[in-house]
C-alpha cells in the first residue's frame, strides 16, 4: 500500500485495505482510549456517542466503565459500519457525515479520536457536536498536536488538515461550549526508518452548560 493509499484509508477506510488500516488504527489509538477512560466522568445509564468508530473492536472495553451505557457509533465509511455491526451486534451504528448529523438524540458523552484532520469546517463540526450534547455533558476531541502531524508528513501531506490544538479550541468555544481542559500524554516511543519517534495523544475536553 502506498503512502497516498494509506492516507486515503485513514481518512475513509474502504475495502480490504480499509480493513487492514482499521487494525493498524486500533494499535495507534490505544493510548487515546487509555486517556479517554481517565478523563470521562462515567455514570450508570449514560448515553455515549462516538464519531469515527473504525472497526469498533474497542467498544466492549468502553462499556465496562459503567452499568447500562447506551452507545451509538457514527462513521462515514460503509466498510467500517459493516465491521462495527459484525463486532457489536447489539449496538446502534449510523453511516453519516458528522457535519450533516441529526440523530435527534442527546448524549452525556460525545467523543472522537483522530478525525478532525478530515473536517473542512471546524465551526460546523463543533456546532453539530453541541447540538447532540445533553446538559452538562462532556465532549472529548482526541488529536495529535500539529507538531506530531508534521513528523508524519510522508502520510499527512495527503489531504490531512494539520490543525493546532488552539484552532480546535477556538472552534469549540465559538459554538458556545466551555473548555474544561486540554490534556496531553506521550505515546510509547517507536522506530520509524531508523529514527526514534514519540507522538502525543491530546484531548480537547469541553462541557455543556
Amino acid at each position: 500500500m502506498s503512502m497516498q493509499e494509506l492516507a486515503a484509508n485513514l481518512r475513509k477506510p474502504e475495502g480490504e485495505n480499509g480493513l487492514a488500516v482499521a487494525e493498524f488504527m486500533n494499535k495507534g489509538n490505544s493510548n487515546f482510549y487509555n486517556q479517554l477512560v481517565k478523563n470521562v466522568v462515567w455514570r450508570d445509564g449514560m448515553k455515549v456517542l462516538e464519531i469515527g468508530i473504525g472497526n469498533a473492536k474497542h467498544i466492549p472495553e468502553i462499556l465496562q466503565h459503567a452499568t447500562g451505557i447506551e452507545y451509538v457509533g457514527v462513521d462515514y465509511s460503509e466498510t467500517m459500519i459493516n465491521e462495527a455491526k459484525k463486532n457489536n451486534p447489539n449496538q446502534a451504528f449510523y453511516c453519516e457525515d458528522v457535519c450533516k448529523l441529526n440523530l435527534k438524540q442527546k448524549f452525556d458523552l460525545i467523543f472522537t479520536i483522530n478525525t478532525v484532520y478530515f473536517i473542512d469546517n471546524l465551526e460546523l463540526f463543533a456546532e453539530k457536536l453541541k447540538n447532540h450534547l445533553a446538559p452538562k455533558g462532556q465532549i472529548l476531541i482526541g488529536k495529535r498536536p500539529k507538531e506530531d502531524m508534521e513528523k508524519l508528513d510522508s502520510v499527512t501531506k495527503y489531504n490531512f488538515i494539520k490543525y493546532s490544538n488552539e484552532e480546535v479550541v477556538k472552534a469549540v468555544m465559538s459554538s458556545g461550549l466551555d473548555i474544561s481542559k486540554v490534556v496531553s500524554s506521550k505515546d510509547p516511543e517507536f522506530d520509524r526508518n531508523g529514527e526514534k519517534v514519540v507522538l502525543h495523544s491530546d484531548f480537547i475536553i469541553a462541557h455543556g452548560n
